[in-house]
């Protein structure tokens, strides 16, 4: 029996990374399954080395499979073509407290159930009107995203908060950079701000206008990386903030603590399921708004609904700030090795299989070996 799971296409950073571990996941478990062979999976951050291995499971674009599994964002699901005979699995994610209820009755009339990375979404899309089943299959992030030595060797005494994300409304990081600018008034080299964004327009003209190029304690990198790269810079962190909205799951949230570097929060959507609120997971109190600035991203029409999602406070994210800098925090071993298992490949590989099982009302195949991990 053939079983493809169909990643994309997607052009999002962040929802490809995805694909790529729940693939390494999969590859944990002793399930017969295949892959369509997405240009956006095969080329992601030009092969990281953790994808080794991953070709073994592709096969031709147009052979029948008898399951597909589907990752899009919502409105991508509701085009997204329908193979005959197949059962079909939608994939999803989303920020708001829920999705506009035409999407919900595609989905219905589209898909055998859908899978989603946090409790959040899961109430959100029921919110919305869908009635298939809804699992929750949390991101895999896999034991190999540890500290960079050669980045720890590189630390400073300056404390460096970081911010990994898009420049968009979404992501926010324009509180984070208004707060740390209120926080710390002077570049005396004691901190510093490392925003690594991706930004298609209007990110010189801001950063002109609010006069920050004067201040060699912003570090501003506006370019795509690998995932070495990023782990240097994760590595580099004394601190990850979130200003976020809303967070399907918060990949950039889960990297830092990862590494057991604290984190400062919008206690809002998907994070908050597993980021405590003790002395080094800091979430900020959130007031809920009106989306905005969202509709043309993901080419959403809302027929008159009202999408909400968080504003978070800009008093409360200086002072955490200034806080995190004083205390300079750090979090249990203990607390980082269960989010390690958590969302370990395996761990989400055994929730993967599980979920499909439920939807389709039987057993996977299995393999008569396992898979190379």
């Amino acid at each position: 029996m053939i079983y493809t799971f169909v990643m994309g296409p997607n052009l999002s950073v962040g929802y490809t990374q995805a694909s790529v571990n729940y693939i390494k996941a999969l590859q944990t478990q002793n399930i017969d399954f295949t892959l369509r062979p997405l240009g956006n999976v095969l080329n992601w951050r030009d092969a990281p080395f953790w994808t080794e291995g991953m070709g073994d499971y592709f096969i031709g674009s147009s052979m029948e499979t008898e399951l597909n599994i589907v990752q899009m964002t919502p409105a991508q699901l509701c085009e997204a073509p329908i193979w005959n005979g197949a059962a079909n699995i939608a994939f999803t994610t989303f920020e708001t407290t829920r999705i506009p209820k035409w999407i919900g009755e595609k989905l219905n009339t589209k898909y055998r159930g859908v899978l989603v990375p946090s409790q959040f979404n899961k109430e959100a899309l029921a919110a919305s009107g869908v009635t298939i089943p809804i699992h929750v299959v949390e991101h895999a992030i896999g034991d190999w995203w540890k500290p960079n030595e050669d980045a720890l060797k590189e630390k400073s005494e300056t404390y460096i908060f970081g911010y990994v994300g898009a420049w968009n409304e979404r992501k926010n990081p324009k509180a984070v950079l208004a707060a740390y600018l209120e926080a710390f008034p002077e570049d005396n080299g004691e901190t510093a701000l490392f925003l690594k964004t991706v930004a298609n327009k209007g990110l010189e003209s801001f950063v002109e206008h609010e006069f920050i190029k004067g201040r060699e304690d912003i570090w501003l990198y506006n370019e795509l990386w690998t995932e070495e790269q990023m782990l240097w810079a994760h590595t580099l962190f004394d601190c990850y903030v979130s200003a976020h909205r809303g967070e399907g799951f918060g990949l950039g949230l889960a990297q830092s603590a990862l590494l057991g570097k604290p984190v400062i929060y919008t206690s809002y959507s998907a994070p908050s399921e597993w980021l405590g609120t003790d002395a080094t997971h800091l979430a900020l109190p959130y007031e809920t708004v009106k989306v905005q600035g969202i509709a043309n991203e993901f080419n959403l029409h809302f027929e008159g609904e009202t999408l909400e999602w968080a504003d978070p406070s800009h008093e409360a994210l200086v002072k955490a700030m200034r806080r995190f800098k004083t205390m300079k925090p750090k979090p249990s071993p203990q607390a980082t090795r269960n989010l390690r298992e958590r969302l370990s490949w395996e761990k989400v590989g055994q929730d993967f299989v599980n979920a499909i099982e439920s939807i389709l009302g039987r057993e996977l195949p299995r393999k008569k070996e396992s898979p190379q991990t």
